[in-house]
């Protein structure tokens, strides 16, 4: 990354891993940070990293909408992935 780039916002989608309903969610305008690694030294083992991203979700600008949810019998919900809906009012 170039220090001190400026970063456009992004939408995020994804599916809830191992929720019963398996829902779909999309949050929009969302603001991502920097990546920040931490190591861990453990004797005779692999050093694990963990890394974490500091994410602001803003939401539509014109709607206010920040986050929507979708179950499978939801109209959109097999193609929120792949052709994600825009907010109305």
């Amino acid at each position: 990354s170039i220090k001190g780039a400026t970063k456009p916002n992004v939408a995020i989608m994804f599916e809830v891993a191992g929720d019963a309903e398996n829902r779909r969610v999309i949050m929009y305008n969302c603001a991502l940070g920097a990546i920040t690694r931490e190591f861990s030294t453990i004797e005779e083992n692999k050093e694990p990293v963990t890394e974490s991203l500091d994410i602001t979700v803003t939401g539509d600008n014109g709607t206010g909408i920040t986050m929507v949810s979708y179950k499978p019998a939801d109209t959109g919900y097999a193609t929120l992935l792949t052709n994600p809906p825009v907010p109305e009012l």
